[in-house]
């Protein structure tokens, strides 16, 4: 990987739930792995509104840092 660049993978798993084939990021672009490892590979239709809420904030959360660190 060069500096500077982002690598990204796409994968396709099956839902860890329902076994519909699903593409997601083999690493959280985010850096919010120990979410990804939790509710990664499970689909829309399968995951509970409190899941989606739970990615929402930590994704925001992440972004809400990254600006921060770049404003210094």
């Amino acid at each position: 990987m060069h500096k500077g660049k982002i690598e990204i993978e796409i994968v396709e798993v099956p839902c860890r739930r329902c076994g519909k084939s699903i593409r997601t990021l083999k690493r959280s672009l985010l850096g919010a792995n120990e979410l990804r490892d939790k509710l990664g590979g499970i689909c829309g239709e399968c995951i509970t509104p409190e899941e989606d809420r739970q990615i929402l904030e930590t994704m925001l959360g992440a972004v809400a840092e990254l600006e921060t660190a770049t404003r210094h």
